[in-house]
């Protein structure tokens, strides 16, 4: 079995979920449901989206290993995008988290810009794309 091809779809295929998860939990801020489907929502998100961000980190790190692909400039970059969507997931979380548990006048304070959390992974999944090929 070549463990480089297992390894490297089950990261793939984790990085797309977790994308499509954080968008999922941006668009649900976005349209200021109810504290209770948010409470379902963020459920959602600690059952499957923060695993799926894990998933990532640890599969792609054993990827650089299998590659030895650390300290290139490609993989410094790759790093460095992961950071900014770990950092936005964690941002998108706790946003997900206080209006769990706000009332929905509280949401409405949430609300000013999670257009652009729903946005920007995609912009990155682009990128990424692109420049990948």
């Amino acid at each position: 079995m070549n463990w480089y091809v297992l390894i490297k779809t089950v990261h793939i295929s984790a990085v797309v979920f977790w994308l499509a998860g954080m968008i999922f939990v941006a668009l649900s801020l976005y349209l200021n449901l109810n504290a209770k489907t948010l409470s379902k929502v963020r459920q959602i998100d600690r059952a499957f989206f923060t695993p799926a961000m894990l998933t990532v980190w640890i599969f792609g790190m054993g990827l650089a290993y299998l590659t030895g692909a650390f300290g290139t400039g490609w993989l410094s970059l790759k790093i460095v995008l992961v950071l900014v969507l770990s950092g936005i997931h964690g941002v998108i979380t706790g946003k997900l988290r206080r209006a769990s548990i706000a009332s929905s006048a509280d949401v409405a304070v949430i609300h000013f810009s999670k257009a652009a959390y729903a946005i920007a992974p995609l912009l990155i999944l682009i990128v990424y794309t692109v420049v990948n090929r």
